[in-house]
């Protein structure tokens, strides 16, 4: 005997109910699966959730911004002071 014949005879018989819900389950975990990896795959909207998130976070506290655009700004005068 093989070992899926072995594996039947172990296992009690399943009403035909049991085996709805178990394929129902199994559709409902196979549907979040691809529901996961179709997310995963969208690059566009994985973009667009990166770039709210960073916006929230700069209004929330916009020190860094201010500050980084400080130090442009002092570069590009020191840039210019330095060409005359």
């Amino acid at each position: 005997m093989t070992q899926p014949q072995q594996q039947q005879q172990q296992q009690p018989q399943q009403t035909p109910e049991e085996l709805r819900r178990e394929i129902e389950q199994t559709r409902r975990e196979l549907g979040d699966t691809v529901e996961a990896l179709s997310h995963k795959a969208d690059v566009k909207a994985q973009a667009r959730q990166k770039k709210n998130e960073l916006q929230q976070r700069m209004a929330a506290n916009p020190a860094p911004l201010l500050v980084a655009a400080g130090v442009v700004a002092a570069f590009v005068v020191l840039r210019l002071v330095r060409r005359r």
